[in-house]
């Protein structure tokens, strides 16, 4: 467990170093509050959650073929519903890579 979190922990290190290197560390401190950090990841985590819910639920009711390519599909719909939901517009190059994706499922 613990040579699995080292690259992890390690990401955290450097990021803090650069921070203080920067003289941004304080800045993000001060500016940071506990709702602008659970809206910012709450939603992701809880649509993360439930695609893996619904992933485990595929997994035992689908044959190994639908489910694959639905499982190849997360990328897509994952842009698709941040879209949505969000209204985030993602940038030209990201909607060619997943032109790419959905051309190699078929």
């Amino acid at each position: 467990m613990l040579i699995y979190s080292f690259p992890y922990v390690l990401q955290v290190v450097c990021a803090l170093i650069l921070m203080v290197r920067d003289g941004s560390l304080k800045k993000v401190f001060s500016q940071w509050t506990l709702v602008g950090s659970l809206t910012a990841s709450g939603l992701p985590a809880a649509i993360y959650a439930l695609q893996n819910s619904l992933l485990q639920i595929s997994y035992k009711n689908l044959d190994s073929l639908t489910f694959s390519i639905l499982n190849q599909t997360k990328v897509f719909f994952t842009a698709f519903f941040t879209y949505i939901i969000l209204r985030y517009v993602h940038k030209f190059l990201f909607f060619i890579g997943t032109l790419f994706i959905a051309f190699e499922l078929y």
